[in-house]
């Protein structure tokens, strides 16, 4: 009798034998709808930046870059060629915001309701009952999504970055600038898989699901306008290169946030993050010196021929900039994604441990 139960019990690794195939097809079928709409606005998101790709390519920005125009040559061409550009800029700027909001619906349409829709339901008594466990039949769900929304994102963000390559060669663009720079094949599926675990461990917290859709979108709300309004002061507005060869329009004082604009002065794709005006050799000058070099600068009436560099050169004064170089671009993508990834584990750490608790 003993010999005929023993034969009959389950092989004392019966637990590690339910096979993750069986669990993710259990989470495919659980989820299979949110999984298909995930895929299917990957690709309307995808065939909206190829198709402004396209129209971008068949403008006239191979002659606006060919002309000099994109760095102040003015040849007659010039106009007609940044006329018919123009159009193409809006729409590009537009798909960005749409890239840019991207990860918050994610966290609000995907990420919320992963956990607060069984909890609401209250189908979470059955299946965390399973011999697969609560915590592991999280965690596949967790991953399962995750690949999605990284393999997806990384796939867009390398569309917009080839959309923008060449409004960046016309000088009309910069992937420095806050909304491309958390929209690169890096940095969005960063934010989006952020998003999926901060709307999970809402869920798993409230229990609810129009709640937790409406926590996540507040929350996300917050990190990415964060982000996309002052990440050159957060990020990229940290150190960088100084020099004296380059003189942005206008000659400003101060932040300046924006794209090199004279590419033989400064590596193309560099990023000025402030002016300042100095002596020759980099020293600091008093405040009457500085607004002895204002009145001459920014005085009224000045000859039309006028070149303030020169002026600063024959007083012994330099206006100095302070810029991230090309290079550092993406060792600051690298920076970012950093911090981004620990926050996503520990949300997910977090998310699966209040389950577990529950």
């Amino acid at each position: 009798m003993t010999a005929t139960l023993a034969s009959l019990a389950a092989p004392p690794n019966i637990k590690s034998r339910v096979l993750l195939r069986d669990v993710v097809r259990a989470t495919w079928v659980l989820h299979r709808t949110m999984f298909v709409s995930v895929f299917l606005v990957m690709v309307g998101a995808g065939a909206a930046i190829l198709v402004g790709h396209a129209s971008s390519s068949r403008t006239s920005l191979s002659g606006f870059i060919q002309h000099g125009c994109a760095f102040g040559a003015q040849v007659g061409a010039c106009d007609r060629y940044r006329k018919a550009i123009a159009s193409d800029v809006v729409v590009f700027h537009g798909i960005v915001i749409a890239i840019s909001v991207l990860p918050i619906l994610i966290g609000v349409f995907v990420g919320a309701p992963l956990l607060s829709r069984e909890r609401e339901s209250g189908t979470f008594r059955f299946a965390w009952t399973q011999e697969v466990g609560r915590s592991r039949l999280t965690w596949v769900q967790l991953a399962a999504v995750v690949a999605i929304v990284a393999v997806g994102t990384s796939a867009l963000g390398a569309l917009l970055g080839s959309y923008s390559h060449g409004l960046e060669m016309a000088n009309l663009d910069s992937r420095w600038e806050p909304g491309l720079f958390d929209a690169t094949w890096l940095t969005l599926p960063a934010f989006s898989v952020l998003a999926v675990a901060t709307g999970a461990l809402v869920g798993a917290a409230i229990g609810r699901v129009v709640a937790a859709m409406a926590v996540t979108a507040a929350v996300l709300a917050g990190l990415v306008l964060g982000f996309f309004l002052f990440l050159e002061h957060l990020v990229i507005g940290v150190g960088g290169l100084a020099t004296s060869r380059l003189s942005p329009y206008g000659l400003g004082v101060g932040s300046l946030g924006l794209p090199s604009a004279d590419a033989s002065s400064s590596p193309q794709g560099s990023w000025l993050i402030r002016g300042w005006f100095g002596s020759v050799d980099g020293g600091a000058i008093s405040a009457a010196a500085r607004r002895t070099i204002e009145g001459g600068v920014y005085a009224n009436n000045l000859p039309v021929d006028f070149d303030p560099t020169q002026w600063l050169t024959i007083h012994h004064f330099a206006y100095w900039v302070a810029y991230q170089p090309s290079s550092s671009f993406w060792p600051f993508q690298i920076a970012l994604l950093v911090p981004l990834a620990l926050l996503t584990a520990a949300a997910s750490l977090v998310a699966v441990h209040h389950l577990r608790r529950g």
